[in-house]
């Protein structure tokens, strides 16, 4: 929250999850365990680090260029499902290294096949 650019990514993020819906998309709010409602637990799961970085990254980097993301954590189902539609959206492949593995994610699919 400290980054002097955070207003600019998560107004990118609203954005990017509005065209997401438009396509389907939904947020698994399965994947928070805090005992919370439901729309608290949407706006815990819209921050995840992963999705800001890629919404950093389709802002920063040049079209075309492939977006990388390492984690220290596996990814969650919900962060999984976002990195496939934003691959679709933005046209963009990105890679996401987690704890577990390397998922690319191309034109809405992951090579994982969906099993991480």
């Amino acid at each position: 929250r400290n980054h002097p650019r955070i207003a600019e990514i998560y107004s990118k993020l609203e954005k990017l999850v509005e065209e997401m819906k438009k396509l389907g998309y939904k947020p698994e709010t399965e994947h928070d365990l805090h005992d919370v409602e439901d729309s608290r637990k949407q706006e815990l799961l819209i921050h995840h680090s992963e999705k800001l970085a890629l919404t950093f990254g389709l802002m920063c980097l040049c079209p075309g260029v492939p977006i990388r993301i390492m984690k220290n954590l596996r990814i969650c189902g919900d962060c999984h499902s976002f990195m496939k539609f934003a691959s679709r959206i933005a046209g963009r492949e990105t890679i996401v290294r987690d704890l577990n593995r390397f998922h690319h994610f191309t034109n809405g699919s992951c090579s994982c096949w969906d099993f991480w």
